[in-house]
């Protein structure tokens, strides 16, 4: 006979409380006047976990950079998200740092990233970068792996994520 371990199944359900555009900067080279449609974009996020809160912080930022040199930086947008989550008691710890399941963490990251391209094109709008839209992205490649360490655990590192349209569309 096998022993079968059962998964409590918990609810956890959630809501945004906050969403702050943190940080907003276009700065285009002079000469550049017409739409600039061709971009490389860097992408940081980070996530902190405030268990006695039932918060659960994303900050997520782009910035755009000249696709021929990657070097011409065009923009920043930095933007926070704060998700009240109703279920984080029942989260596993493992060495003093909080397990939140993947498909929780997941559709937050994906709804930010979402959140992040509409606040994007309506940023732009107007400007010379009005012809850049930010990729359809799997949310995956923007959660920061977690850092142990033996004296102390961190709670998340900040991630990089480089893409541009040429990765896309192959």
């Amino acid at each position: 006979m096998k022993n079968k371990i059962e998964k409590e199944r918990v609810e956890i359900k959630y809501r945004i409380d906050t969403i702050k555009v943190i940080d907003f900067t276009v700065q285009v080279p002079e000469g550049i006047h017409d739409p600039i449609t061709d971009a490389f974009f860097e992408f940081n996020s980070g996530i902190q976990i405030i268990l006695n809160e039932n918060k659960i912080n994303i900050k997520l930022q782009t910035k755009v950079y000249d696709l021929k040199t990657k070097k011409t930086c065009y923009s920043y947008l930095t933007l926070f998200y704060s998700f009240n989550v109703i279920g984080m008691k029942s989260f596993q710890k493992i060495n003093d740092m909080v397990k939140v399941p993947d498909k929780l963490m997941l559709t937050l990251m994906g709804i930010a990233y979402s959140t992040t391209r509409g606040v994007f094109f309506e940023k732009f709008a107007g400007t010379c970068l009005r012809g850049i839209f930010l990729p359809p992205m799997d949310p995956q490649k923007l959660i920061p792996k977690p850092i142990y360490k033996k004296t102390k655990a961190k709670p998340v590192q900040s991630q990089k994520s480089r893409i541009s349209k040429e990765q896309i569309t192959s």
